[in-house]
């Protein structure tokens, strides 16, 4: 099964924290991004222009060795059926649509913030703790 990263993964990976880094090199099966969560990457950077240089070129390295994978058709209907659930939340938008790519793709959904995604059914969710 594919994992799939969400923000505060990726954050913590790409700081350098060692536990994240250690626990993201032992997925057998492998990880990806969502566009959704190269999207607030991309946001970071661009709220932090102090740093934008190093973050870029650490975001950069990071999406050369991964697959960023689309939201597509599928995951869009999920994600109106996860609203039709839960009700809308601008807010938990971009949360509840890697949810939905997670649930339509068979991925394991891998986060730091297990409380935005935990009343979302059907998904198969790891919460990780730095």
């Amino acid at each position: 099964m594919v994992c799939l990263l969400d923000a505060s993964v990726v954050i913590h990976l790409l700081e350098g924290h060692e536990g994240i880094a250690g626990a993201v090199s032992e997925l057998v099966s492998g990880f990806d991004i969502s566009a959704l969560t190269r999207s607030e990457l991309e946001n970071g950077i661009a709220r932090d222009p102090e740093n934008a240089e190093m973050r870029r070129a650490m975001l950069d390295a990071f999406l050369a060795t991964i697959a960023v994978l689309p939201f597509g058709d599928d995951a869009a209907a999920e994600y109106g059926r996860i609203v039709g659930a839960l009700g809308y939340s601008r807010a938990k938008t971009i949360d509840r649509m890697l949810a939905a790519q997670a649930i339509v793709s068979g991925a394991q959904l891998i986060t730091m913030n297990g409380d935005d995604f935990r009343p979302i059914a059907d998904l198969n969710l790891a919460v990780w703790v730095g």
